[in-house]
């Protein structure tokens, strides 16, 4: 199996035009090749973005509103009072944000995540959405195997994401188009199934949580993601873990035996969160 991060996005408290230099550098794209995007009436300028090859956008920051304050890039600390403004403090924008695409991912040729982490963790941020994508690259399952277990997901399928929600095999004229693994609109997690150009399989989770985002990227090592990639497994086989008809009738975790095909898929035995414990953890530290 191969994971890779597919779409990324979060909001940014208080971005300086230091900052936004910073965070332009760790993207690796020349300030001259950046797309402006302006008000037509003011022309102010309030995002911009770059996109590699034929997609229409692969990157995208918004720099936000203009602050009535300014602030010391370094401290973070604001000056309020706008009639005495120490000549180290700078005009921000407030109510920023940054979204990468898959086609960033795909194609940033020397991006550094754990410098963006780093990043966002000094200016202040909120984690807004994270794509992972978990795909067959070994070719160790079948479509046929897939469909299989979701056209009767009930009798297969336990986990977080189908306790509330549905899922959904999507085809036109009988022809396979996607899964749909819980509701788009979800404020938490859903996810999608689905076959590459190459016919390979591609199952991604779209991670809408804050607190659970931060969990898993704080995981995160440029130099190794095998700590990262157990994470990540982990954050699936809770969302979604395939059993065989019969262990699952049983209702008892401990006879429960995976799919072979998803075990296969798997290739490890991941350990599963319990995001309630986790939470708890946090509070505590």
């Amino acid at each position: 199996m191969y994971i890779e991060n597919h779409q990324f996005k979060a909001t940014i408290r208080a971005l300086t035009e230091s900052d936004l230099d910073e965070l332009i550098a760790i993207l690796g794209i020349p300030r001259n090749l950046w797309q402006e995007k302006a008000n037509y009436k003011t022309g102010e300028i309030f995002g911009l973005q770059y996109a590699y090859g034929s997609a229409k956008q692969s990157v995208y920051i918004y720099t936000g509103k203009l602050s009535e304050h300014h602030m010391h890039s370094t401290t973070r600390d604001v000056c309020v009072d706008n009639q005495l403004i120490p000549s180290s403090y700078e005009p921000f924008h407030s109510e920023a944000y940054l979204l990468l695409h898959g086609s960033y991912f795909d194609y940033a040729p020397n991006f550094n995540l754990e410098k963006l982490l780093q990043f966002l963790t000094k200016v202040g941020h909120t984690m807004r959405e994270l794509d992972i994508a978990f795909c067959d690259d070994q070719g160790v399952t079948r479509l046929e195997d897939w469909l299989r277990v979701f056209d009767n997901y009930r009798k297969y399928v336990i986990g977080n994401l189908i306790r509330k929600q549905k899922i959904l095999v999507v085809r036109d004229c009988g022809h396979f188009e996607r899964v749909q693994l819980g509701a788009a609109k979800s404020k938490t997690m859903y996810g999608t199934l689905y076959l590459r150009p190459d016919r390979t399989v591609r199952l991604e989770l779209k991670m809408r949580s804050a607190k659970q985002i931060l969990e898993l990227l704080s995981y995160y090592k440029e130099k190794n993601r095998t700590a990262y990639h157990q994470m990540a497994l982990s954050v699936l086989t809770s969302t979604i873990d395939i059993l065989t008809e019969d262990t699952k009738k049983t209702r008892q975790p401990e006879l429960y035996v995976r799919e072979p095909f998803w075990s296969a898929f798997l290739s490890s035995e991941p350990k599963k969160l319990k995001w309630k414990d986790l939470q708890k953890k946090a509070e505590v530290g």
